[in-house]
C-alpha cells in the first residue's frame, strides 16, 4: 500500500504565506504498530489524531487547527491502514 495523499476540504494557513492544502500519510512502521499495542487504541480518537500527526510529519498543534471534517477524514484513513492489513498464516 502506497502513502495516501488527502486533499483538505478546508485548506489551513499555518504561517504567514504558508497554507496546507494536502496531507500525505506515510505507510505505518513497526514503531506505529507497537505504539498501538492493544487494538482498542484504534477506537481512541486522541490516540488516532496523534498517529495522524506522526504519520503525516505535521506537528500535533497543526492537526489540532485543521477543520474537524478534515481531521475526521484523516483519522479514517489512518484507521484504514490497519483495517486492510492482510492476515498472514504460516504453512510450516
Amino acid at each position: 500500500m502506497a502513502p495516501i495523499e488527502y486533499t483538505l476540504l478546508h485548506p489551513k494557513e499555518v504561517s504567514r504565506g504558508r497554507t496546507i492544502s494536502t496531507v500525505t500519510l506515510r505507510r505505518p512502521t513497526g514503531k506505529d504498530i507497537r505504539a498501538i499495542g492493544n487494538v482498542r487504541r484504534l477506537e481512541d480518537t486522541d490516540f488516532l489524531v496523534k498517529l495522524v500527526a506522526d504519520m503525516s510529519g505535521l506537528e500535533l498543534a497543526v492537526i489540532d487547527e485543521l477543520d474537524g471534517e478534515d481531521v475526521l477524514a484523516l483519522v479514517e484513513r489512518v484507521s484504514g491502514f490497519f483495517d486492510s492489513a492482510p492476515a498472514r498464516t504460516s504453512t510450516s
